[in-house]
This record gives C-alpha cells, structure tokens and sequence, in this order.
C-alpha cells in the first residue's frame, strides 16, 4: 500500500513563541522606536475595542489556514518532459514498494511542505512502467482537508471493480466487504494524495 500524505496544522492564528529571553536580536534605536509605536498603536485598539464591547464574532470572519491553502484535486496524470530532479527519490520509492513480501501491506509515506513536489513524485511512481506490470489493480483516491472514510472507501471500491454501482449505498462495513473481496489475493497499490488529517484511527478505518 502506497500513500502521498501531507500534514498540515490548521489554526494558523495561533503561534506558540520562544520565551524572549531565549533570543536576541540587534536592533537600531529607530526601530526600537517603531516597534514601540506600533504596540502602543495595537494597545490602543485593544482598549477601544473593549470599550466599544466588540467581540470577535463581530469582525469579518478571516478564512482558515486550510481555507487559503486549499487546490483543486489531483489525478494520477503528470507530464513528466516538466518533471526534473525526481530520479532518485522515485526509484528510491519503487525499491521499498517490491522489496516487501507479497503478503504484507506497507505505508509510505510522502511529507512536506506544500509545493515541494510530494504529489509529482507520486504521480510519477505511480506511472513507473515497472509498478504497472507490479501492481494490478492501481488507485489513486484526492483525500483533501476532510478525511471522508465512507467517500474514500467508494471510491476506492469503483476504481477496482471498474463500476460506479456501489456510488448509492452508504453501508459503510458493506462497501469494505465488497472492497476487501475484490483485492483478496491481490498485489494492489493505493495512493492517498492530500492527506491533511493527522488521526491514525481514521486512516485505520479504511
């Protein structure tokens, strides 16, 4: 088993800072000056915003980290006349993947940040002429920000069977019967791409 994972924190307005005795920067007298402005600026609308008894709820919400950061689904398709750079990682990848045994199913995982290539480099094992004669069947499932385990499990499930005739049921231990019956005996390979939940027994549900 194969899996592209991305993990990312969500709540990127809380930031946990070093103590300030644990750093020290040189600074000129003019932006001490600045700085002292600029908090005293900031104490100023602290102090009118709690005796206008504002709350946070009244501003504009500000989008979530992974409201910003969010992109379109990905597919197994890549052009690789762009791709540069990747040989080593991908063989690398290719090596651990048909170096287990037949019965074991193995996880690996792909971490970064975003925009370093972890889905091009998965893109590109997943494609490998090698891994296509190794692997039957091949998936590859965009997991994106909400960890869906009843959607993901569909979708795995249409992949392998070729059909979408399981799309209306939402029996969730039915679908993973069905899935398990039909990858019994079966070299597959399963690429999970943005993947942003953290939480192992949710991944364990699949």
């Amino acid at each position: 088993m194969f899996i592209n994972m991305l993990i990312m924190h969500e709540n990127y307005d809380q930031v946990s800072l070093p103590p300030s005795n644990s750093i020290k920067i040189p600074i000129s007298c003019d932006m001490a000056m600045r700085i002292i402005e600029i908090i005293k600026k900031f104490d100023e609308i602290a102090h009118d915003r709690k005796a206008l008894y504002l709350r946070e709820e009244d501003s504009p919400r500000r989008p979530r980290f992974n409201d910003v950061m969010k992109r379109p689904p990905s597919s197994s398709l890549v052009l690789e006349s762009n791709v540069f750079g990747r040989e080593q990682e991908k063989k690398k990848i290719i090596q651990l993947l048909m170096s287990h045994s037949k019965t074991e199913n193995i996880v690996i995982p792909i971490v970064g940040m975003g925009g370093v290539g972890k889905t091009t480099l998965a893109q590109l094992v997943y494609n490998d002429h090698e891994v296509c004669h190794y692997f039957s069947p091949k998936v590859w499932v965009c997991v994106s920000e909400q960890f869906d385990v009843l959607r993901i499990t569909k979708e795995i499930l249409s992949s392998v069977v070729g059909s979408s005739k399981y799309s209306d049921n939402n029996n969730l231990n039915y679908l993973q019967c069905k899935l398990k019956d039909a990858l019994l005996n079966k070299k597959f390979l399963l690429v999970l791409d943005d993947i942003w939940n953290e939480r192992a027994d949710i991944w364990e549900a699949l």
